[in-house]
């Protein structure tokens, strides 16, 4: 009498494909807009830019400003709407995959955080963290809980013959675009 052997893992057998199987597989494959780019198309605004932000359930935490959110999961269906949109408004720039995404737009400091809306410190307290950490390793100043600012003692800034002067970085407007 022979026995069927059971499947190791049953529940790979209940497993249901991901969301996006029942789609066609992508065809394009889009470059990844610089997310510092993106910030001084925003708020220059020398160029328009539609960022579509595609968090469905994770949709908290506040969005980047201007942005448009249309889950990835109803995007197929909406994409013909969203054309419509951008090509009426004449938008130059559509970006979908934007560097880093939200939680790269939040690390990447205050000035990015500053061109949020509804921006929730509380949820993003992991990426916070990771910044401060980031920061202390390249030597940069970190700003505290009460919005003092403390140098790094390793930083580069600090000048050799020991004065507590800091020079001020000069960054020109094409560094900016061409990250």
């Amino acid at each position: 009498m022979s026995t069927s052997q059971p499947n190791a893992n049953p529940a790979a057998q209940n497993e249901e494909p991901p969301w996006h199987a029942s789609f066609p597989p992508p065809t394009l494959h889009p470059q990844t807009f610089p997310a510092r780019r993106a910030l001084v198309l925003q708020t220059l605004k020398i160029a328009s830019l539609l960022i579509i932000d595609v968090r469905r359930t994770d949709y908290t935490g506040g969005c980047i400003r201007g942005s448009l959110n249309i889950p990835a999961q109803g995007f197929y269906w909406n994409r013909g709407a969203l054309y419509e949109l951008a090509y009426k408004a004449d938008m130059e720039w559509v970006v979908f995959v934007l560097e880093g995404g939200v939680r790269g737009w939040v690390g990447g400091g205050e000035e990015f955080r500053g061109f949020m809306d509804g921006f929730d410190e509380g949820v993003w307290g992991d990426v916070l963290k990771e910044e401060v950490e980031r920061k202390k390793i390249e030597g940069e100043k970190v700003e505290t809980q009460d919005g003092t600012v403390e140098p790094n003692p390793e930083s580069s800034e600090r000048p050799a013959d020991g004065t507590t002067e800091v020079k001020e970085k000069v960054w020109s407007f094409e560094k900016f675009l061409d990250d």
